[in-house]
């Protein structure tokens, strides 16, 4: 009967799920009673039709029985995996707010350090405020979080950097020196989106930006063991203490590595 059920179930599956509401529970919840009164009235004619004498003379009595008890447990089952259900909904959508919440945090960081910079090219290189506003767009987009998944790779997360610096570089010029060491890592290596972008920005801005003279960010990374990579972003310090910052960037990186792993 458990075989008959399931086989049933996944035959069924693709109609049930089109269902509004909890319309798919009760769908199941009937399909159970269904299978059971029906495997009940063959048993029961087949205990009759050999003789075995393993039941009750009673059919009805019989067979209304074991779709009692097939309601009840049924009925506890489905309620089971309703509420399970509920809940990992639930929590899919709390970590999704945060998450967006969190990315909400970083969007001022691209409009107020990119503006400017595109104001000001305008007249004097049009071309290049073309590619800022896209580089910008791009940056936009993946702050946004306009994918169907948290996650990227980190060749994507390369790309965002990429383009990132670019900008940075239209406006701090020859200040701004960037060194990569990262060769050696897997592009398809999974990271949440736009994680690395936020720490190369505060390196840029409390780093580069107060020195006269400018600087070099170094961005190195080497694989672990277990399967993950370690990357390191290194800037320069100013000898005075530049005005500090919300601490965002480094919360932003706190908080959603933990809900991608």
């Amino acid at each position: 009967m458990a075989l008959i059920l399931a086989v049933t179930l996944c035959k069924l599956s693709p109609l049930l799920q089109r269902l509004p509401g909890r319309a798919p529970y009760f769908g199941v919840w009937l399909l159970i009673l269904m299978t059971v009164l029906v495997t009940s009235g063959i048993a029961r004619w087949l205990d009759i039709a050999l003789q075995m004498h393993l039941g009750t003379r009673d059919v009805a009595v019989f067979m209304r029985d074991n779709v009692a008890i097939a309601a009840l447990l049924g009925a506890a089952m489905l309620r089971y995996f309703y509420v399970l259900a509920q809940w990992q909904f639930r929590l899919a959508a709390v970590a999704r707010a945060q998450v967006d919440a969190l990315q909400a945090r970083i969007r001022p960081h691209f409009l107020f350090n990119s503006m400017n910079t595109v104001a000001a090219l305008i007249r004097v290189d049009p071309d290049a405020a073309e590619r800022t506003v896209e580089n910008l767009s791009e940056l936009f987009r993946a702050a946004l979080g306009q994918h169907d998944n948290d996650n990227g790779t980190l060749g994507d997360e390369l790309e965002l950097l990429d383009r990132y610096l670019a900008i940075e570089q239209l406006r701090l010029g020859a200040r701004l020196r960037v060194h990569r060491d990262l060769d050696m890592l897997p592009p398809n290596f999974s990271l949440p989106r736009l994680l690395l972008q936020p720490l190369v920005e505060n390196a840029v801005r409390h780093g580069i930006q107060p020195l006269i003279g400018g600087g070099r960010v170094v961005l190195r990374g080497r694989r672990e063991g277990g399967g993950g990579i370690r990357i390191e972003i290194i800037n320069p310090l100013p000898p005075t203490p530049t005005e500090p910052g919300n601490g965002h960037a480094l919360d932003n990186v706190r908080q959603r590595v933990p809900k991608a792993t």
